[in-house]
């Protein structure tokens, strides 16, 4: 059980683009030459104040987006070898903790979610500080963003309507949250694409729904599932009721999706179950909020207690000299 927080917890740590008024067109003028030049920050920011999201397209080369899901995969491949977190579906949260438990048939078949690949591969590490992306939520908190977790997904999750913030609630200031969601392919409307609900990331329209006590979080994870449900039931009632109509992402392998940390989303339904949908999600808040202490800078993020070395890369070159020690005895030298 975590603790519960309170409305006042979020509107006590809200930033500057939480305000509808918030005069982007000012703070840009203000920073002169100072404001970057491979994007257009007052656009952006506009969005963001007022849709909650903004979209940076081929954001990412594709020998990075590559070179993150080549690792993924071999994590995948050979996951008896890494004790990964994971999470997931029913199947998945009820009966393991690490990937090297799961077996072979609910991996293939169950909603798998990696947590924390960032320590696990340098490729997923870089992969998730898209340096424009990175460097707009810096203009965003008004400080260096740092990451505070990564879920890397093979398949579209499918999961409800929801909000970040409940959820993801252990950095000192809860209203300091944003999510990137980088896609590792192609992504087709058949494979559970995302959705999100532009404009639904304001509480003081949106509202905040009651997870016990008062509390706007999800403070205990075994509590009443109930409790999931009418969740679930708040969220589709307010949109409907602000005239809110979800959106649906379908990127190409290089962009960026950077959104609140209340804004709504959630996975659409599969209608193809043989279509992939593999993705990276990191969830930021600043550098001053983040609970830990060890940090790495990549671009113009940090990330604390990311992958200093790469346990995929070394258990390739293990196996690799494996192989060869094999080899040179079946041959006899």
């Amino acid at each position: 059980m975590s603790k519960k927080l309170m409305a006042d917890d979020w509107y006590r740590s809200t930033v500057w683009t939480d305000d509808p008024a918030a005069d982007v067109d000012g703070y840009v003028a203000r920073l002169g030459k100072l404001a970057p030049t491979s994007y257009d920050l007052a656009d952006k920011l506009s969005r963001w104040r007022d849709q909650g999201y903004v979209v940076f397209e081929r954001a990412l080369t594709i020998e990075q987006v590559d070179a993150a899901d080549r690792d993924i995969g071999e994590v995948l491949a050979r996951h008896r070898d890494y004790q990964v977190a994971v999470d997931g579906d029913e199947r998945i949260s009820s009966r393991y903790k690490t990937l090297d438990q799961v077996d072979e048939e609910t991996l293939a078949t169950a909603q798998v979610k990696l947590v924390g690949m960032h320590e696990v591969s340098k490729a997923v590490a870089a992969l998730t500080c898209p340096p424009v992306a990175t460097d707009f939520l810096r203009h965003v908190f008004g400080s260096r963003p740092a990451l505070l977790q990564t879920l890397a997904f093979q398949r579209g999750s499918q999961q409800p309507i929801h909000q970040d913030f409940p959820y993801v609630h252990y950095q000192a200031d809860l209203a300091k949250l944003a999510a990137f969601w980088i896609p590792l392919e192609d992504i087709h409307a058949d494979s559970g694409p995302l959705q999100y609900w532009p404009g639904s990331h304001r509480p003081a329209s949106l509202g905040f729904f009651d997870w016990g006590d008062g509390a706007i979080n999800q403070f205990d994870r075994n509590a009443n599932k109930q409790a999931f449900s009418d969740y679930e039931s708040f969220l589709n009632r307010r949109v409907t009721e602000l005239g809110i109509a979800p959106q649906t992402f379908l990127p190409r392998r290089g962009d960026v999706l950077v959104w609140h940390g209340a804004l709504a989303h959630g996975g659409s339904p599969i209608r193809d179950a043989n279509r992939t949908r593999r993705s990276v999600v990191g969830h930021f808040t600043t550098t001053d909020s983040h609970p830990a202490l060890a940090r790495r800078k990549i671009e113009e993020g940090i990330i604390f207690g990311g992958a200093t070395a790469d346990r995929v890369e070394a258990y390739r070159k293990s196996r690799r000299a494996g192989l060869k020690a094999r080899l040179r005895r079946l041959l006899g030298r």
